[in-house]
């Protein structure tokens, strides 16, 4: 009896300094603002990924939607978390975009200027520079995993960054008891999942994380699956090297079981009528997610689906023009954007909106309306009112990906509406922690979330 207590004594000792000393950031940037690929799935991914390892007893940071300062702040303070003891085991998740330069990888925050390989370089986060502060620790193991590139990031004054031939490649030497676990073959690119709810790569790891197998069996799972996944066309890649107490090194050594999930709602790859009725969080039919339901079907609909991420950052537009009519209630989103197309129409092209295109930056509703998803081009900006719905019911549910930061240049947390307040000013939402309602210039670069009724 001695015996058994000292044992179960052992075990639940073991399993507790297991827990403490795991420590694990997770980063999703998704919502980038100069470049015209957006991963939405980058959100979700990070999201279940953080999920698991907290299962795993990890202490997981999980940010998302990161400029380039707080990428530095975030992963200085991991690496100082992981520096607290010389037995921590250390999990870091890169979800992004990212590309090599003459040989040198690159992970991008929002806030990268892409118009030239100077400018990137100076604006981004070497994966050299991330080995070299992970072999500075001297900690017992770590494993870094680049979910990237999985689509190369193009806009249209940069200079061949939409060039697949530039996405990452392999660390050339990393530091012992580093295991780097790319989600594609170096020099190849990463799908980021078309019509589902994580990227392949992410799917696979998310299935096979429980295996108490060594991490190096467990990482040929994935590479299986993730090839199975998409046809052959992604090999995940391995490098770095496990050795002495930790060649068998596993990330489930207690054999935890997942936490009960709900498996979400996989959006319709073609459109067709709605059938049904939906919840609140729901997947949508356009494959966005339901913030609003008004109880019945009358003028033509009865749900509001938010797109699953925001569009490019841009204007109000129109500054000096009155654009008759636009409201601020609930179902004036698609009346307003109606209104402010046809104002956008008659503008003359040397006014300000025309300007702000060629900068990459159209009016917000005429990113709305040339919007397009799952065969879904209905989309409007919202109204104000909409837009605190989308807030109060999403972002407030930590649903939806929101932007919650910004600085001087980029307000990415401020959404715009189409509930114009005057000929100079226009209705937006704050999405951080406090939220609101607020009033500023038509020429302000806010983020962009469009809506559809059905």
């Amino acid at each position: 009896m001695k015996k058994a207590l000292l044992f179960i004594f052992i075990l639940l000792f073991t399993s507790a300094s297991w827990a403490q000393n795991r420590y694990a950031l997770v980063i999703g940037n998704a919502n980038y603002p100069k470049v015209d690929d957006r991963l939405p799935n980058a959100i979700n991914d990070t999201n279940a990924v953080s999920a698991a390892l907290r299962d795993l007893g990890f202490s997981v940071e999980l940010k998302q939607n990161l400029w380039r300062l707080d990428m530095v702040r975030e992963i200085s303070a991991f690496m100082t978390r992981l520096g607290s003891s010389r037995n921590s085991e250390g999990f870091l998740w890169y979800a992004g975009h990212a590309m090599e330069i003459n040989g040198e990888s690159l992970l991008f925050p929002l806030d990268v200027n892409v118009e030239n390989d100077e400018l990137i370089r100076a604006t981004s986060f070497s994966v050299a520079d991330l080995t070299r502060q992970f072999g500075d620790v001297k900690n017992k193991v770590n494993i870094l995993v680049l979910d990237a590139c999985r689509v190369p990031p193009s806009d249209s004054k940069s200079r061949g960054v939409g060039d697949t031939t530039r996405v990452i490649k392999t660390v050339p030497f990393p530091p012992p008891d580093l295991f780097v676990f790319y989600s594609t073959a170096p020099g190849t690119v990463a799908l980021d999942g078309t019509g589902k709810w994580n990227s392949p790569f992410a799917e696979a790891f998310l299935k096979n994380v429980w295996s108490t197998e060594p991490l190096t069996i467990m990482a040929g799972h994935v590479t299986s699956d993730t090839l199975s996944l998409t046809g052959h066309r992604q090999r995940p890649y391995t490098s770095g090297s496990m050795s002495g107490d930790n060649t068998y090194y596993s990330l489930n050594p207690a054999g935890v079981r997942p936490s009960p999930v709900v498996p979400p709602v996989v959006p319709p790859v073609n459109p067709s009528p709605p059938q049904g009725t939906y919840n609140i969080g729901d997947r949508g039919p356009a494959g966005g997610i339901i913030f609003y339901d008004k109880g019945n079907n009358s003028n033509g609909w009865r749900y509001l689906e938010a797109a699953p991420a925001d569009l490019k950052m841009a204007i109000w537009g129109l500054a000096g023009e009155d654009v008759t009519g636009t409201r601020t209630g609930i179902g004036d989103g698609k009346r307003n954007t109606e209104r402010i197309i046809a104002a956008l129409n008659r503008k003359d092209e040397s006014g300000t909106a025309a300007r702000y295109a060629r900068y990459g930056l159209p009016p917000a509703a005429q990113l709305c309306v040339a919007y397009s998803l799952n065969g879904y081009s209905d989309w409007f900006l919202p109204s104000i009112d909409e837009l605190d719905l989308m807030y109060e019911n999403l972002k407030q549910r930590g649903l939806g990906g929101f932007n919650t930061t910004g600085n001087y240049y980029y307000w990415t947390s401020r959404y715009w509406s189409s509930s114009q307040h005057s000929n100079r000013r226009a209705w937006y939402l704050l999405f951080d922690q406090e939220g609101g309602k607020g009033i500023l210039e038509k020429g302000e670069i806010f983020s962009v979330r469009a809506v559809r009724a059905f």
